[in-house]
C-alpha cells in the first residue's frame, strides 16, 4: 500500500512537470499532435462520413499525445537521475532546470515512432469498408460488363440464324 502511495506521488509530481506551463510550450509539446490529428481526418478518401473522419482524427489524437507524454514521462525519468540528482527541482540552478526540461523535450522527440507502430482500428476499419465498397463496384461492373457481352453474343446468333432463315 506504502509503494502504491508512493509510485502515485512520484506520478503526481511527474505529471505536474510536464504540464506545459506557457502556451508556446504546449504548442511545441502538443502542436504537432493536433497537426496531424487533422491530417488524417482530413486525408480519408472522398465520401467519408464526417463521424468517421472525426474517428480517425480523434484516434490519431490519442495515440499522439499518449506517446507524446510517454516520451515526457521518459525524460523526466531521466532528467530526475541525470541532473536532478535527488534535489527538488527549484533547488536546481536555471542551467540545470533548462538540462531537466531539454531531456523532457527530447524523451517527447524519442516517443516519436510509438505513433507509427500504434495499431488504428478506425482507420483501418475506414480502409477496409473503401475496399470492400470498390471490390462490390467492381465485381457490379464485370458482371454488367459480361451480362452485355452475352447479350451481344445471343443478338449476334438470333441475327446468323435468320439470316440462315431466308
Amino acid at each position: 500500500m506504502r509503494l502504491a502511495g508512493n509510485a502515485l506521488k512520484a506520478i503526481g509530481n511527474a505529471l505536474k512537470f510536464v504540464k506545459p506551463t506557457t502556451s508556446g510550450e504546449a504548442l511545441m509539446r502538443f502542436g504537432p499532435e493536433l497537426l496531424y490529428a487533422g491530417l488524417a481526418a482530413g486525408s480519408a478518401p472522398a465520401g467519408t462520413p464526417l463521424s468517421q473522419r472525426l474517428l480517425v482524427g480523434a484516434e490519431d489524437l490519442g495515440i499522439g499525445l499518449g506517446s507524446s507524454l510517454l516520451g515526457q514521462l521518459g525524460g523526466y525519468g531521466l532528467g530526475k537521475r541525470m541532473v536532478a540528482k535527488g534535489k527538488a527541482f527549484e533547488q536546481l540552478t536555471p542551467e540545470q532546470q533548462q538540462k531537466f526540461a531539454n531531456l523532457v523535450n527530447i524523451g517527447d522527440f524519442m516517443a516519436g515512432p510509438l505513433n507509427i507502430a500504434a495499431p488504428r482500428p478506425a482507420m483501418n476499419k475506414m480502409y477496409d469498408d473503401l475496399r470492400l465498397e470498390q471490390e462490390q463496384i467492381q465485381q457490379a461492373q464485370m458482371e454488367q460488363a459480361l451480362q452485355e457481352r452475352e447479350q451481344a453474343l445471343i443478338q449476334a446468333l438470333l441475327g446468323g440464324g435468320s439470316a440462315l432463315l431466308r
